[in-house]
């Protein structure tokens, strides 16, 4: 099971998405997000984001696993 990485529907349930929505200033030009550059290509999958508060520990996927546990 550790080959298919952090459970799934416990990531799934940490994913901030993001809105979509863009933000336009007075002269009609849409305001650049603090880590996006001038013209890169906007795609939604890559604006979500993880609150790590809920992101549990489970040994062997995000944290190391305890000494002496078989593989």
């Amino acid at each position: 099971m550790r080959k298919l990485g952090y459970p799934p529907g416990w990531l799934e349930d940490a994913k901030l998405e993001h809105s979509g929505l863009n933000l336009y200033d007075s002269d009609g030009k849409r305001q650049l997000e603090d880590d996006e550059e001038q013209g890169e290509i906007f795609c939604p999958d890559d604006k979500d984001r993880y609150d790590i508060r809920k992101v549990h520990d489970f040994p062997g996927f995000n944290i190391p696993a305890p000494p002496g546990t078989v593989d």
